[in-house]
Formats: C-alpha cells, structure tokens, sequence
C-alpha cells in the first residue's frame, strides 16, 4: 500500500499526509492501519503524531458508529468511582 509505505518516508509532509490519509481508509483494512498507526505516534515530528493520534480517533469513532466498541469505551472515566 502506498500510504503505508509513505509513513517510513524522510520527507516529513509525505508522512504526514499518508497518516491523515489513513484515517480514511476502509474499516476493512483497520487492523492494519492501526498497528501502523501505533507506530508513527512515536514519530520525531510532532505533526506527524498529532496526526496519527487524531487518525486512530477517527477510526475508532467510525467503528464504534457501527457498533463494534462497546459504548462503555466511549464514556469518560470517573477517578471517583470504585467499580
């Protein structure tokens, strides 16, 4: 895949636009881009992070839409509670 390969790339804005690019891919392909994803959170470039952080969200929103995460990994934690 040529988004895939574009996250190991020197150039920093090919990077970047691979990752954002990723966050729109087919949930088909998640398990994939998420692993890859996971990977360039560690990037040098702290655009390139952003991005991958923000392109994991999306996908994590889009399948939780479709009902594949539970809701309760959508509602904030309460520190106070004992559960």
């Amino acid at each position: 895949n040529v988004l895939l390969t574009g996250l190991e790339s020197s150039d920093i804005d090919l990077r970047y636009l691979s990752t954002v690019a990723l966050g729109g891919m087919p949930l088909s392909r998640q398990s994939t881009i998420e692993e890859a994803l996971a990977q360039v959170v560690q990037d040098g470039n702290p655009r390139v992070r952003f991005a991958a952080y923000e392109s994991l969200s999306q996908l994590f929103v889009r399948k939780s839409l479709l009902g594949t995460v539970p809701a309760e990994a959508l509602s904030p934690v309460d520190p106070d509670d004992d559960e």
